[in-house]
């Protein structure tokens, strides 16, 4: 389960002179930060390529945190209509940490951090009350 909350700032552009933001353009920064709790875990082994697998999978039905992470989203969007929008976000996770696991043979009262990474993300916005 995956519980957020989160913080932004949107800019918007009416009148500019761009061949690369039209007017209406927005320019976003957004701060998330995500909660991660498990309920249920299943493991399916895939030894020697079987092509079915383990049919015995390990299940595993504790409910414990799981790790969280911060993430910093910056963005572009462009009308695309009177109710639409498309952007583009550039994510950088900031902080991340999740707790090792048992069923791996680790101390699940540890926690391990990845190093740096970034990704991105496409968005479609409709907008329902949207008045033009």
């Amino acid at each position: 389960m995956n519980y957020f909350g989160g913080i932004g700032y949107n800019k918007s552009f009416s009148k500019i002179n761009s061949k690369i933001l039209p007017n209406n353009s927005e320019i976003r920064l957004i701060a998330i930060y995500n909660f991660f709790n498990t309920y249920k875990q299943e493991f399916k082994h895939d030894f020697n390529n079987d092509l079915f697998g383990n049919l015995n999978p390990q299940i595993r039905k504790e409910n414990y945190y799981l790790g969280n992470s911060l993430v910093l989203e910056a963005g572009i969007y462009r009308p695309i209509g009177k109710q639409f929008k498309v952007g583009l976000d550039i994510l950088f996770p900031v902080y991340n940490k999740w707790r090792k696991d048992k069923i791996f043979k680790e101390d699940m009262n540890e926690f391990y951090g990845s190093g740096f990474s970034m990704g991105s993300s496409i968005n479609f916005i409709y907008h329902i009350n949207k008045k033009n």
